[in-house]
């Protein structure tokens, strides 16, 4: 997240940059402007992807196999590149100002079209985030996700909107005189604090989450306490339970059952209790004795309240659909 925010602040430098329309008379301040990256847009993608991943996967971290997602990084360096190569051949007399000046056209014409795969980019990589987090069990974490999604979909259709005048030659000087890039600049602005403030946040609720480990004994006792009030009380089939009644009935704190779950199992407590409900549903479709009731009808008897909390987390937990799971069930039978 941090380096999420740190590219969409240097972004947000380059639009103020270029709102300002600077005049520098040394030549090598502006060699410096021309070859330090502000925009580097390509990885954020990948990045807001990964983040989702961390948010509904406790035990995830970026590895080695994971860098090919930021290989087309090099679309963003090549106008950086170019203008080094072509400033230090400048500076040894290799070119002229004048040859200079049609790669500064050649620059200005990349930088426009080169949005449009940032642009599809994104909008991948988001989608992919939307699927991930659609089909996981909410919790503060994935609600925080949904959010972050939610906001960067919206920027997605504002950047869309601008970038089809940016691109067509005919609207663009019209586009850039009359609005410059402020319907992107304040969105981003706002993205830069909204991010940064709610992430910390979150961050913060996790990390004290996680600052009173318990001992390996009293973790093993306690979660054998947890299991048996689903197992043999079996209190997850009650459709409204809550993390109070689990509290009334264990006798344990909400501190220590929350700990339990994320240092044990890495889970939330709805995770924690659905599991129990998904496998009670798997059981009455394989006994294969409620013919009578529908799916619909079995995942209200097992503890869940809707339909479509039941579909999304069945498929979320055995990557299978309960009707494709009961028709694999039918034909193994």
């Amino acid at each position: 997240m941090a380096t999420l925010i740190l590219l969409i602040s240097l972004a947000c430098v380059n639009i103020f940059l270029l709102e300002q329309d600077l005049k520098v008379e040394s030549t090598f301040v502006t060699f410096l402007a021309v070859i330090l990256p502000l925009t580097v847009i390509m990885p954020i993608g990948p990045l807001l992807y990964f983040y989702i991943r961390s948010l509904t996967e406790n035990t995830f971290a970026l590895k080695r196999k994971h860098l090919i997602h930021f290989y087309p990084v090099l679309l963003d360096l090549i106008p950086y590149l170019t203008y080094l190569i072509c400033y230090l051949m400048l500076f040894a007399d290799f070119i002229t100002d004048r040859q200079l000046n049609q790669v500064n056209q050649f620059v200005e014409e990349y930088d426009k079209y080169v949005d449009i795969p940032r642009w599809v980019s994104i909008s991948v990589y988001l989608w992919f985030g939307i699927r991930l987090i659609r089909n996981h069990p909410a919790n503060e974490s994935v609600q925080w996700g949904r959010q972050l999604t939610l906001i960067s979909l919206v920027f997605q259709v504002i950047w869309f909107l601008f970038l089809i005048f940016y691109i067509i030659p005919a609207t663009t000087d019209w586009l850039i005189t009359n609005m410059g890039w402020y319907p992107l600049y304040i969105p981003l602005t706002i993205m830069v604090y909204w991010f940064g403030i709610k992430g910390f946040l979150i961050n913060a609720r996790v990390k004290a989450s996680r600052s009173s480990p318990i001992a390996a004994k009293e973790l093993d006792s306690n979660l054998k306490v947890l299991k048996e009030s689903m197992e043999q009380a079996k209190l997850y089939l009650n459709p409204e339970l809550t993390l109070s009644d689990v509290v009334q009935h264990t006798n344990l704190s909400q501190k220590v059952i929350s700990a339990v779950l994320n240092q044990h199992l890495g889970k939330s407590f709805n995770e924690f209790v659905n599991e129990f409900r998904v496998e009670a549903v798997k059981h009455k479709i394989q006994e294969n004795q409620n013919q009578n009731l529908t799916l619909t009808g079995i995942a209200y008897s097992c503890g869940f309240n809707s339909q479509a909390t039941f579909q999304r987390v069945f498929k979320a937990m055995t990557r299978q659909t309960p009707g494709q799971y009961a028709k694999s069930v039918s034909q193994s039978v």
